[in-house]
């Protein structure tokens, strides 16, 4: 319904002191269009399936702070309803204005008293010409990472469970001890960089960590495609480095979650903590972070290297790439990253978020990660 009140509304907003003083000029060059102000003011900005969006600028059906903050205030009174020490988080993209309405919109709640989790800073991408793909860059902080939380997701616990497959492709710029993808504390799995650069699988099994040590040392500077699998059925944990066997080991006994869960979830680019932040940071870059529901066997593994680094020595003729069930993050420009899986799962930043960019040998977008300070 359109408000027959819109000239008054656009009068109070030209006669205010805007706290954004982008908007008055907007306001200014629009006295004399009555077609321009009802457009701006006849109706105020509604939610729709992608939540509260529109074009920027000037009155009630525009996006600006005074319509972000509106909005919020209205879900600080539903927040409040909820009970308990109720928590928000916000995070934003590289989109115009999106780290200002997201301060704005943690103000807001701040005032009302409800606590709020907000990155300071956004992921920063870029193409990188050797792969032809974007890899995401991080800062160096254990506040850098990706987040992908499993508490609420039945199929990736069950996976846990009964045999999975986690993949990773990574650079690391330094051989201290780091993680590109875990999710250890306590219980868990993870693939680990120990100190001096040995590529490790660490999957709790039996009651305790099984610690597969492959072949492979990491060198600072060169990318390295791992793959580890643990095969519940077989009772062994298996791990490929660069499309080749790198190691195996009885893994007998029932898979151990992390004791809290507050650590249920996995990290790209370092390991799972019951902070907010990860552990053991990533220096360094990843382009590829996938999990299988599956026990790959060395043919998928292989083939799965290829993809991801355009290698080509054929493996066994029977043999198909496998589908990345359980998550397959695919990074973007500007630090976007997202699950592309069948199962689009949400995926977070730390409060420092990675720089992705584009690496043109693999055509992937890869993450850089610059470790803990």
């Amino acid at each position: 319904m359109v408000s027959k009140m819109y000239k008054e509304m656009y009068s109070r907003w030209l006669a205010a002191n805007l706290d954004d003083p982008d908007l008055k000029p907007e306001l200014e060059s629009i006295q004399n269009d009555d077609a321009a102000i009802q457009d701006r003011f006849a109706v105020a900005l509604k939610f729709g399936t992608a939540g509260l969006r529109g074009v920027i600028g000037a009155g009630t059906n525009r996006m600006n702070v005074y319509v972000v903050r509106q909005a919020t205030q209205g879900l600080a009174n539903w927040v409040k309803t909820q009970g308990g020490n109720q928590l928000v988080a916000i995070s934003y993209d590289s989109r115009i204005n999106s780290d200002v309405f997201a301060k704005e919109a943690a103000r807001v709640l701040a005032a009302n008293g409800v606590k709020v989790l907000h990155g300071n800073s956004l992921p920063n991408t870029s193409l990188n010409e050797t792969t032809n793909r974007y890899v995401a860059s991080f800062t160096g902080s254990n506040q850098c990472f990706y987040r992908v939380n499993y508490n609420d997701n039945e199929k990736i616990k069950n996976a846990l469970k009964n045999g999975f497959s986690i993949e990773v492709n990574y650079k690391p710029n330094t051989t201290g001890n780091v993680c590109p993808l875990s999710a250890q504390e306590g219980g868990g799995c993870g693939i680990e960089q120990a100190s001096g650069g040995l590529i490790q699988f660490y999957c709790h099994v039996g009651g305790g960590y099984k610690v597969l040590k492959s072949t492979v040392t990491a060198e600072v500077g060169k990318s390295y495609h791992v793959v580890a699998v643990y095969d519940k059925k077989a009772q062994k944990t298996r791990i490929f480095v660069n499309g080749s066997p790198a190691g195996e080991m009885d893994a007998k006994g029932d898979f151990g979650f992390p004791s809290n869960e507050a650590a249920h979830w996995f990290a790209i680019g370092g390991d799972a903590h019951t902070s907010s932040n990860c552990q053991y940071a990533l220096e360094g870059e990843i382009s590829v972070a996938r999990m299988y529901t599956s026990a790959l066997s060395r043919d998928e593994a292989y083939l799965l290297y290829e993809d991801a680094t355009g290698a080509n020595y054929p493996p066994s003729a029977d043999a198909k790439k496998p589908t990345a069930d359980l998550f397959n993050l695919e990074f973007g420009d500007n630090g976007n990253v997202s699950d592309v899986s069948s199962r689009h799962i949400s995926v977070k930043t730390g409060t420092e978020a990675p720089k992705t960019s584009l690496n043109e040998t693999y055509n992937r977008t890869q993450a850089t990660f610059a470790g803990s300070k």
